[in-house]
């Protein structure tokens, strides 16, 4: 499978084009499961749509015009394999904490929230985003063959042309810790005056234990040369170990400067004034490129912004931990990465997302203008 970097949760954002949305990111990656509810199932519906109707356009765009292909195209991309197999590659579950401990994350679960995250980009932004990053999807999924080439779907057929009706068995689990099951597929039928009795491979997924079954089956049937589907079955081996500590014994030592009362840096800021331009305007094109500057010189203009941050390096990079006020109310954000500056940037953009900043400054300033 190719990767080009670990997809953390901000290469996630980034991908989708939700950077300085962190808490609807959040709704669209907690289903139920999680604690999330109905904005999950509704960035979910609406993602169902755009996927589908973006699907149309780039089918289209490559001169595909037949209904009957056009609609087979869509379904190998939109379906819950490929869905899933993309929420895998983008490592997704990483992101997600079930509320029960023992919860292992459903397939549905993984296909909603890349319908979800899709769904919020189209919110967010527009049509012509969404189609961007489905032609980036599509780029993921032809590299990587997550294509669906629906066995069950052919199984069912076969059955259906010989004049009888296949109702497609669950997989089962058979073994695996709770928190990491295994499952299995049997499918037992008649056809052809013929007993069959498949078993698939054991697999993390239902999904692919269905999928691997069907596959088996077509195989007995001699109507495929290919006895099983793409995927390692093996899971990793587990080793019982100690827990270690990541850091050392060693207090970990904070810097500290404040802002509101005092200053960033020991320095006075040059603040532009007579631009006409508005606080909100202002403020959001400086976040762009540098939002944790943009959040010293806001604390210049305005005297109800107030915070303080704190520094520690370690010895796989830095930790800034954030803090600003606005008004009366205050929060707390944690940013971390490989320099200083980029901890920084982590941490505000993070406490932008969460404080509202942008709406609350053009509720409470919205006719400033600097």
């Amino acid at each position: 499978m190719k990767r080009v970097k670990k997809m953390d949760e901000f290469n996630l954002k980034r991908f989708f084009m939700l950077e300085n949305h962190e808490t609807l990111f959040k709704q669209a990656i907690t289903p139920k499961s999680c604690g999330g509810g109905d904005q999950f199932k509704y960035f979910a519906l609406l993602g169902d749509y755009i996927i589908n109707l973006s699907l149309f356009y780039y089918f289209s765009e490559k001169g595909i015009k037949n209904s009957g292909i056009l609609t087979s195209k869509i379904m190998s991309v939109h379906n819950e394999w490929t869905l899933c197999k993309l929420g895998e590659y983008f490592e997704i579950v990483s992101q997600m904490v079930p509320l029960d401990p023992n919860h292992k994350i459903t397939d549905k679960e993984l296909k909603e929230c890349i319908e979800a995250l899709i769904g919020l980009n189209y919110k967010i932004h527009d049509l012509t985003k969404s189609e961007i990053i489905i032609k980036e999807l599509m780029n993921i999924i032809e590299e990587n063959q997550f294509f669906d080439l629906n066995p069950i779907g052919e199984l069912i057929e076969f059955f259906q042309k010989n004049g009888k009706n296949l109702i497609f068995p669950d997989a089962e689990r058979v073994g695996g810790k709770d928190h990491a099951p295994l499952f299995c597929c049997t499918i037992k039928e008649v056809i052809f005056n013929k007993e069959f009795h498949i078993i698939s491979e054991k697999f993390s997924r239902k999904c692919y234990a269905r999928k691997d079954a069907a596959q088996k089956f077509l195989a007995k049937l001699e109507l495929t040369g290919k006895n099983s589907i793409d995927i390692k079955s093996e899971r990793k081996k587990e080793i019982s170990k100690s827990p270690t500590q990541s850091l050392s014994n060693e207090d970990l030592n904070f810097s500290k400067s404040t802002i509101g009362g005092g200053y960033f840096k020991h320095d006075e800021f040059q603040l532009s004034s007579g631009t006409s331009e508005t606080l909100y305007d202002w403020a959001k094109r400086k976040s762009i490129k540098n939002p944790f500057s943009m959040l010293l010189l806001l604390n210049a203009r305005l005297d109800d912004v107030t915070g303080s941050s704190w520094h520690a390096s370690l010895p796989t990079g830095d930790l800034i931990l954030l803090n600003i006020s606005l008004k009366d109310q205050v929060y707390f954000e944690i940013g971390f990465a490989e320099s200083k500056n980029k901890a920084k940037k982590e941490a505000t953009r993070k406490i932008i997302d969460n404080s509202k900043l942008f709406e609350w400054l053009k509720t409470r300033y919205e006719n400033t203008r600097i």
